[in-house]
């Protein structure tokens, strides 16, 4: 049965909300999801370009809750925070994501990772949904871009200690 205009407007703006994309790391699935799990390595390499982490909580199970204050040369805080919804270690990922704000959270969003072993390496297949808008996931784009290329340092420095 064809699609209604209203589906397919549906699916263009779940579309639009929605950020995918695909990195190859430089280490085995195990190793990179424990970077993302473990908040003794979370904060070597998380957060974008130029920022650090002072502070990061993980609770690595299903049900268990995270924390990661990310500051950037300015001196600012930002915080993101969420829960594990799945864990299938070194193979799948999902957890919520929201920034706190004055007052408490910003909208619900949600992560899905999945890590497939390519050779030495791993294939992250990385699903950030649903964005308020196009420019929400526009803006977490290149944020998430420069993350992955500080994980991937991250991951490669790991592995020649």
């Amino acid at each position: 049965m064809a699609k209604t205009n209203l589906e397919r407007k549906a699916e263009q703006s779940i579309k639009e909300r929605t950020l995918v994309m695909v990195r190859r790391l430089p280490a085995a699935p195990k190793q990179v999801f424990q970077a993302w799990t473990d908040q003794s390595e979370l904060v070597k390499w998380m957060g974008p370009k130029d920022m650090i982490i002072p502070e990061a909580s993980t609770e690595p199970r299903e049900g268990g809750a995270y924390r990661i204050v990310m500051r950037g040369a300015d001196r600012k805080d930002l915080t993101v925070s969420g829960q594990y919804c799945e864990m299938r270690p070194a193979r799948r990922l999902v957890m919520t994501w929201a920034w706190e704000e004055e007052g408490g959270h910003g909208p619900v969003t949600c992560i899905t990772m999945e890590l497939r072993a390519a050779g030495k390496a791993t294939e992250m297949r990385f699903h950030h949904a649903l964005f308020a808008d196009k420019q929400g996931r526009d803006n977490h784009h290149a944020g998430w871009r420069s993350i992955f290329d500080k994980l991937a340092v991250y991951l490669r420095t790991q592995r020649l200690n």
